[in-house]
């Protein structure tokens, strides 16, 4: 017995909201369990451009002038000391690169500078932007958030990202634009709510970064 493996897809407009598709499994025959809504998954490094994006909305380079693209930090082994606690984040190759940029430390997901940003800026502010930005799973400012050590399922994911390629305007998600009666009149229509949740500059240098 070869046990199928199951799979989620979801697509969506960012101009708009609109969900032009939401696969939640192999099939509903088989199984009537939405994974794209329901499921919760690790989500890993997908949460790093929420950790660089509170970086460049709240993070400070030692002159006091805003983080940007180009500010520095160590790629290097580190131990953050917490509630009587040791936490110690590893890169994926166990190698190090010294001294990096925002963008290249973004570009290659590398751990331990994922890990000193958001503890220098502000677990909190990390919870707070990935929420501003979307995401409805709660979160708790624990320091392995800066490297995902969060399950949300795919949907949540999705909203998050598309107020990312919005450059920080949150659109409510819909899959029904409209009810319409037999006679061909609406019933009622789906009104878009949206917000600048996330500012545009920071929002639009992160895309830039990415």
């Amino acid at each position: 017995n070869i046990r199928l493996l199951q799979g989620v897809f979801v697509a969506v407009d960012p101009t708009n909201g609109h969900l032009l598709s939401l696969m939640g499994g192999r099939s509903y025959e088989e199984s009537t369990y939405n994974r794209a809504i329901l499921m919760k998954r690790h989500i890993g490094s997908l949460i790093k451009p929420f950790v660089y994006l509170s970086a460049l909305i709240n993070g400070r380079n030692p002159d006091s002038t805003p983080m940007n693209s180009i500010s520095k930090f160590e790629d290097k082994p580190f131990t953050y000391e917490f509630d009587r606690k040791s936490w110690t984040p590893k890169n994926y190759e166990d190698t190090f690169a010294g001294t990096v940029t925002m963008r290249y430390a973004l570009a290659h997901s590398i751990n331990t500078v994922a890990a000193q940003v958001a503890i220098q800026t502000g677990l909190d502010n990390l919870v707070s932007v990935a929420s501003a930005s979307g995401f409805e799973t709660e979160m708790k400012p624990l320091p392995s958030l800066s490297l995902g050590a969060l399950d949300a399922p795919p949907l949540d994911v999705a909203r998050a990202y598309t107020t990312l390629a919005n450059f920080g305007l949150k659109r409510e998600l819909t899959a029904i634009l409209a009810v319409v009666a037999e006679d061909g009149r609406a019933v009622a229509k789906f009104q878009p709510r949206e917000e600048q949740s996330i500012p545009l500059e920071e929002s639009a240098n992160l895309v830039q970064i990415m």
